[in-house]
């Protein structure tokens, strides 16, 4: 299948073998449908927004929920017109101000410089390749609005993601996140965890 799903393949908290590569790349053989499938996953940043990590993931999550209410309410559309204060609504992390919307901010540059691209080889009496790259965020723009004291800010936010992603959207997946901080330093605290998910 050439179906496209972040879930699938890894794309945050990644960890370079050296500090200046711009790039991962992952492969894999399956077996599907009697072929032999080589599959590579390659993820590229732009040095100057880094790796995206927990936080990039926290705001791609958000977004994704977005457009899942989106859907469920019959009013998706690309670009999605969203807001810092509905993006933060759907984070784990409830930080206020202009910090907070100044991390998000980043994070939207990060994401939208982070670009995949996924090969698929297909091995049997016809070999086909497929190809696909694209960033996760296709454009964005940031809209102000001028307060009584004259003073800018962000108002509004217009995200568009490319068509692979858009599509993926829109069918039900669970999302399931597990979040473990380290014991504190008396030794009190979550050494381990383990999770079962029966459908």
């Amino acid at each position: 299948s050439t179906e496209l799903h972040l879930q699938q393949f890894p794309v945050f908290h990644l960890t370079p073998s050296k500090s200046t590569d711009n790039c991962i790349t992952f492969s894999e053989t399956i077996r599907e449908g009697g072929s032999v499938l080589n599959r590579r996953w390659s993820v590229h940043i732009q040095p100057s927004f880094g790796w995206p990590g927990e936080h990039e993931a926290e705001v791609w999550r958000a977004i994704e929920h977005i457009v899942h209410i989106r859907r469920t309410e019959g009013r998706l559309k690309n670009p999605i017109d969203t807001s810092f204060s509905e993006i933060r609504k759907y984070m784990s992390g409830k930080g206020r101000g202009g910090i907070a919307q100044k991390r998000i901010k980043q994070a939207i540059y990060c994401l939208s410089s982070t670009k995949v691209s996924t090969s698929f080889f297909y091995h049997s009496s016809t070999k086909v390749k497929a190809e696909y790259a694209f960033t996760l965020i296709s454009s964005f723009s940031f809209w102000k609005k001028t307060l009584a004291n004259g003073k800018q800010v962000i108002d509004r936010v217009s995200i568009e993601l490319p068509d692979k992603l858009r599509q993926a959207a829109n069918v039900d997946w669970l999302d399931v996140a597990l979040q473990v901080k380290a014991p504190s330093p008396e030794g009190r605290g979550l050494h381990g965890s383990g999770m079962f998910i029966v459908n």
